[in-house]
């Protein structure tokens, strides 16, 4: 916009009859307001968290098509906090979506999952999962809340779902709203 008002006042100037003397001596002059407008730049569009955290997992994350035929590419960022064959929690972001002609890979889905692994005394597995699934706008389609029971070898031996989506509707949101805010502020202060 600048620049352009610059070289129309440069226009208008030598269109009302300026002499050529007149132009001659303020040749530098012009040339230095030119080439100040050529070095304006346009103010650069401002990056939301959000488009931060899709940025941080395209740029740090594993990209696979294993689930290709089920759902779609994706590329994927997992948080182990503790060894896996112990007590531990996981934390897993993923893009779903697919890869342009140009080899960029163009979002349409985020999931967000997160487990707290307790492992007892009989080697037995209490699992605590919440999953959420995501717009590539970031805001939510829908959550899940589970608590699973598995054997050490990965054997489903028990899987409930959180009654309190039912029994108590505003509580369980207040719970899933907590939730979501916890993993968003985990996520965008993840450092790969």
């Amino acid at each position: 916009m600048k620049t352009t008002t610059i070289a129309v006042s440069i226009l208008i100037g030598a269109s009302v009859g300026v002499s050529a003397a007149g132009i001659q001596g303020r040749i530098p002059a012009l040339e230095g307001a030119m080439t100040a407008a050529a070095e304006l730049k346009a103010p650069q569009p401002q990056v939301t968290p959000w488009q931060a955290l899709l940025s941080k997992v395209k740029a740090t994350g594993v990209y696979s098509e294993d689930y290709a035929s089920v759902i779609a590419p994706t590329i994927g960022i997992a948080h182990i906090e503790g060894p896996k064959e112990a007590t531990h929690r996981a934390n897993y972001v993923n893009l779903w979506g697919f890869k342009t002609s140009s080899g960029d890979f163009e979002t349409m889905m985020v999931t967000f999952v997160s487990e707290d692994w307790n492992l007892d005394a009989t080697n037995i597995w209490n699992i605590d999962q919440w999953s959420f699934r995501l717009r590539a706008d970031g805001s939510k389609v829908d959550s899940n809340h589970y608590r699973l029971v598995e054997d050490y070898s990965g054997r489903v031996l028990a899987h409930e779902a959180d009654r309190q989506r039912i029994d108590d509707p505003a509580g369980f949101a207040a719970k899933e709203q907590a939730k979501y805010e916890e993993l968003l502020k985990r996520w965008a202060d993840y450092k790969p």
